[in-house]
């Protein structure tokens, strides 16, 4: 390297850090199978070769840029430093592991999560206890698999594990337990919650058509119980009740349920896989629910509702 070991280190500190911002926003804000990028990480390599020009064919930071695109990243809450016999240090590639912020179960909130047990695969497939005298095959350069769980630091008893894929300068959510749980806007009428939190649980893991069943579920269901309905009635119809139930003045500048019943409705008929048509509808009925708690409209039909 051009730049000596100090400048080593503090490349290799920051490319650790860029991990671990990386996996912070991958459990924060990404859900399975989704994956998030080490920021920036072409304009930083960039900027160093512009900043530390290398010997005459280029080559010395581009071949430091793919050792450490190759390394194996060992997990801990610590940038990881070994200290020689002779007092030198070696600062080592990490994947810093930092509190989270998850939803709590326990606590029906998002809590601080803090991570209290960490391994890397290819670490663990070499101890030779585990491996019962079979040679595991070598996973590809730059891939790893790391396991993580982690502890809420409010209520003390929520236990989340995780399995994060990391492939070059990203990080990937392969498998969570238990199940991931989401936080709904409490406007979101109780009885029928369940089929709103997993709506979002099989958008997040990819599953639309699935997400767009349990959405039109819950606005039928919903539907049915404000009418009190209970035989057996096409979902057209059942709208149509509810649609009657709401105040003109409010209803007229609500999203409809009876319209997002059809829409949703139409792309099952056709197992469309419509992801932008379930953003939309999503949207629409929430803000449909968030008007009927600004107005305080009650889920009892009134004896007149000016309709």
């Amino acid at each position: 390297m051009p730049v000596g070991p100090e400048k080593q280190a503090e490349i290799i500190t920051s490319i650790s850090n860029g991990f671990g911002k990386a996996l912070k926003e991958l459990l924060e804000t990404k859900h399975l199978y989704q994956k998030v990028s080490v920021k920036d990480i072409a304009l930083y390599w960039s900027d160093l070769r512009k900043r530390y020009p290398s010997d005459k064919y280029g080559q010395i930071i581009p071949l430091f840029e793919k050792e450490l695109l190759h390394s194996r990243y060992f997990p801990s809450s610590n940038l990881m430093v070994s200290v020689d016999r002779d007092n030198s240090t070696e600062t080592h590639p990490t994947l810093i592991v930092a509190n989270v912020k998850m939803f709590c179960t326990t606590c029906d909130s998002r809590e601080a999560f803090s991570p209290i047990w960490m391994r890397e695969l290819a670490n663990e497939l070499s101890k030779p206890v585990m491996m019962h005298g079979r040679t595991p095959a070598p996973m590809p350069l730059g891939t790893q698999i790391f396991y993580f769980t982690f502890q809420c630091q409010r209520c003390k008893k929520e236990l989340i594990s995780i399995i994060v894929r990391r492939e070059g300068w990203n990080l990937a959510l392969h498998g969570r337990s238990p199940m991931e749980q989401v936080d709904v806007p409490n406007y979101i009428p109780k009885p029928e919650q369940r089929l709103f939190r997993d709506a979002l649980i099989a958008m997040h893991g990819g599953k639309i058509l699935a997400a767009l069943f349990y959405l039109r579920t819950f606005i039928e269901q919903f539907a049915r119980r404000v009418t009190s309905t209970t035989g057996k009635e096409t979902g057209d119809t059942i709208m149509e009740k509810y649609s009657a139930t709401l105040p003109s003045v409010q209803r007229a500048s609500m999203p409809s349920l009876r319209d997002w019943y059809g829409k949703l409705s139409e792309v099952l008929h056709h197992a469309r896989e419509d992801e932008k048509l379930l953003e939309e509808a999503l949207s629409a009925i929430e803000n449909h629910f968030d008007i009927r708690r600004v107005f305080k409209i009650s889920e009892t039909i009134p004896n007149s509702h000016g309709s």
